[in-house]
C-alpha cells in the first residue's frame, strides 16, 4: 500500500512540474451547453481568408455571419433586418468583449446577446440608421485608407457643394465598427452627420435568402428602394460586392 501511495505521489509532482506548452485548462462554465442559438451562426472565417480583393486589404478581425435563410424562417425577418441583425450582434459582440478583454465570450454569454439582438431588431431598434434624406450619397472609403492622395480627395469630395443634395453614408469592406469611428476621428470628421456601413453588414447572402459565392450588400433594400442612391467611387467602376439600384459618380 505504502509503495502505492509513493507511486501515485511521484506521479502527482512530475505532472505539476510537466511544461504546459501555452496549454491551460478550461473553465467547466466554458462547457455550457446552449439552446440552439449556433444554429444561426455561419462557420467563422480563417484568419488567411479574412481579406477583401477589392478593398485591397487583410480584415484586422472577422465578421460573424450569420443565417439570414434560418433568421428569415424563425423570425420572419426581411433582408434589411437581417443585416441589421448581424451589425448589431457583431458592433455587440466587439464592445462585450473589449469591456471583458476577452478574445471571446462564453456561449452562456454569447447566447444571451444573441437573444438580446433579437428583442431589438423585432421591436425596430436598429444600429444603422438610414437617413430621412431622399437622396443618399455613399462614398467607398477603402482605397484611402492606405493613400494620402485619396484621403485629400475624400476631404474635397466631402467639402464639394454636390455633398450638400445627399446625406453622405460613408461603405467599407475593410473596416469594422469601430475603426470607421476611429477613420472618421483621424479624418477629423465627427462632427459631421455621416452615417458608416462598415464590414459587418455584409453578407453571403442576397435578398432572397440565398447563399451567393461573395460577401456583398444590397443597398436597395437596406436604405429603401424609395431612395435615391448616389454612389461615389474613386475609379467611377462598378464593386462586384455592392448590389441595387444605385448611380455611380467618380471622384
Amino acid at each position: 500500500m505504502l509503495k502505492i501511495l509513493v507511486v501515485m505521489l511521484f506521479f502527482m509532482v512530475s505532472c505539476s512540474k510537466a511544461p504546459k506548452h501555452g496549454l491551460h485548462r478550461r473553465k467547466v462554465s466554458e462547457y455550457y451547453v446552449n439552446s440552439g442559438f449556433v444554429q444561426y451562426l455561419l462557420p467563422e472565417l480563417p484568419a488567411w481568408a479574412n481579406f477583401s480583393t477589392s478593398g485591397n486589404c487583410r480584415r484586422s478581425r472577422s465578421t460573424r455571419y450569420l443565417d439570414f435563410e434560418k433568421l428569415a424562417k424563425s423570425y420572419n425577418l426581411t433582408y434589411a433586418q437581417n443585416v441589421q441583425f448581424q451589425y448589431m450582434f457583431n458592433k455587440e459582440f466587439y464592445l462585450l468583449s473589449k469591456n471583458h478583454k476577452l478574445d471571446f465570450l462564453l456561449f452562456k454569454d454569447e447566447e444571451k446577446l444573441f437573444y438580446q439582438v433579437a428583442d431589438k431588431i423585432q421591436t425596430g431598434i436598429n444600429a444603422f440608421r438610414v437617413p430621412r434624406y431622399h437622396r443618399v450619397h455613399l462614398i467607398w472609403i477603402d482605397p484611402a485608407l492606405g493613400s494620402e492622395d485619396e484621403k485629400n480627395k475624400l476631404k474635397a469630395l466631402l467639402n464639394s457643394k454636390i455633398m450638400d443634395r445627399g446625406h453622405p453614408v460613408f461603405v467599407s469592406l475593410c473596416l469594422g465598427a469601430a475603426e470607421l469611428v476611429a477613420f472618421m476621428t483621424e479624418m477629423k470628421l465627427k462632427s459631421r452627420d455621416i452615417r458608416l456601413l462598415p464590414m459587418e453588414l455584409f453578407s453571403p447572402y442576397d435578398t432572397n435568402g440565398v447563399k451567393r459565392a461573395i460577401i456583398g450588400l444590397d443597398f436597395s433594400q437596406l436604405l429603401g428602394e424609395k431612395k435615391e442612391i448616389i454612389f461615389f467611387l474613386p475609379n467611377g467602376r462598378k464593386v462586384k460586392e455592392f448590389f441595387g439600384n444605385y448611380k455611380i459618380k467618380k471622384y
